[in-house]
């Protein structure tokens, strides 16, 4: 290669490396170098925060989801930055939500399905929950009562009083309340207990377990052992008198000895009656008696009752009559059940009729179903007795009742026996005019 004069050849090329910074200081003029590093720190610096606040775009968002309840939210994480311990909080609250969020269900789940009452409130007095039981009890929507003071929403004195006294004292108390759900008057034994979070007062608890069927079975017992007292000791006395009188010398007096002793027999048939209806009874309320159910004719089994009974219907003055039932369905049921069944209808009203009287037992399809119906001539029932008359002991004539030789038991007898046979028994009467008493039983 031919070159110009003065100029030599280029033997090689060299590359050299520098920061951009010190290049300008050491190759640059010194005004120069200023300008270029100023210039270049500028550059860096608008670099840099572009780029810093992309990522604080990127964690704002992922905030932003995390606050609005999206716990499955993840930065972009960079191995031990803010990003990836932002990643680990989200995982263990997210988790811990999640668990909290099933405790819950759970806790709702059982509430709904408690039998038992159950309100909370918080240290103000705010009501937390209301379960389904209690809303209905009480007659309040518990979505609405959430919230409020349990004094508007609850609105029952017992139950207010208890959560105050318990909210006051911070202690348990047990006490028996009543409530009256449309007509019936329901008793609860209440429990409320104090809440704390983390030894602190945090509100209360209230509990109702419904205790109404123990107190009326409490009462039925002490009602039985009062009838069945009273029951006996009538005939005791009279027996124990007459049999006193015949010791004391009536034994030998031939005029009167013999009504006594007939006064002690009457006196015994009827205690001997009063326990064979008690143990009767007794085993169709326990079971014992399960009845075996098969078609039974109406017709025939009214017409042996009757010839049963025709001494007794003689004695009163009064006529038996059973009706023609040709055609009618025979009754499922048990035979020897549905015949003291009758027997008791057709004893009642022979009790209390009047002489020259009249008894009828007819029987009438119902289509699926077949009716029985004692009906009578006798003197009737009140009307504010008949929803009684079916229970034990109960009697409308009681001084009737007894010198007619009848228990109490005959009628509740009837009922019990015809619902353990899937029946139904009523009744309708009129003063004056008699009653009328039907049997509805299922068609075989």
């Amino acid at each position: 290669m031919r070159l110009g004069p003065g100029r030599r050849a280029a033997l090689g090329l060299c590359a050299l490396a520098a920061p951009v910074v010190w290049a300008a200081v050491h190759l640059l003029p010194p005004h120069e170098a200023a300008s270029a590093s100023v210039l270049v720190l500028v550059a860096a610096a608008w670099l840099l925060g572009r780029a810093v606040d992309a990522r604080l775009k990127e964690l704002t968002e992922v905030v932003r989801r995390l606050a609005a309840g999206d716990f499955t939210a993840r930065a972009p994480a960079v191995e031990g930055g803010l990003d990836e311990e932002l990643n680990r909080l989200a995982e263990r609250t997210g988790g811990e939500l999640a668990e909290l969020t099933g405790e819950k269900a759970r806790l709702e789940a059982v509430l709904a399905q408690m039998t038992e009452g159950v309100a909370a409130v918080d240290a103000g007095g705010l009501v937390l929950v209301v379960n389904p039981a209690l809303s209905r009890l009480l007659g309040v929507d518990a979505g609405a009562a959430r919230g409020r003071p349990y004094l508007e929403s609850l609105r029952h004195k017992g139950v207010s009083e208890l959560l105050a006294a318990v909210l006051k004292d911070r202690r348990p108390i047990s006490q028996e309340i009543r409530l009256v759900a449309g007509r019936e008057e329901l008793v609860f034994d209440a429990h409320a207990a104090p809440l704390t979070r983390a030894d602190r007062p945090a509100g209360a608890l209230v509990v109702l377990h419904d205790i109404t069927r123990l107190r009326r079975l409490e009462a039925v017992r002490r009602d039985f052992v009062a009838n069945v007292g009273h029951e006996l000791r009538t005939p005791l006395a009279s027996i124990k008198g007459f049999a006193e009188t015949l010791r004391e010398g009536a034994l030998n007096d031939k005029e009167h000895a013999p009504e006594f002793v007939r006064t002690i027999e009457t006196h015994a048939d009827r205690l001997s009656k009063l326990v064979d209806d008690l143990l009767d009874l007794s085993a169709i309320e326990s079971g014992h008696r399960a009845p075996r159910l098969e078609p039974v004719a109406l017709g025939p089994l009214c017409a042996e009752v009757a010839r049963e009974l025709a001494p007794q219907a003689e004695a009163a003055g009064v006529t038996v009559r059973v009706a023609p039932m040709e055609g009618l369905p025979p009754a499922r049921a048990d035979r020897e059940h549905l015949r003291q069944i009758v027997a008791n209808l057709v004893d009642n009203a022979l009790k209390y009729n009047e002489r020259g009287g009249s008894v009828e037992v007819s029987g009438e399809d119902l289509g699926g179903r077949v009716r029985l119906t004692v009906r009578d001539t006798g003197v009737g029932i009140p009307e504010g007795d008949l929803p009684r008359v079916f229970e034990r002991f109960y009697r409308v004539d009681k001084a009737r009742s007894r010198e007619a030789g009848g228990t109490g038991l005959g009628l509740s007898i009837v009922k019990h026996l015809t619902e353990a046979q899937g029946g139904e028994v009523s009744v309708e009467s009129r003063q004056p005019g008699g009653s009328a008493f039907r049997v509805t039983l299922p068609a075989a």
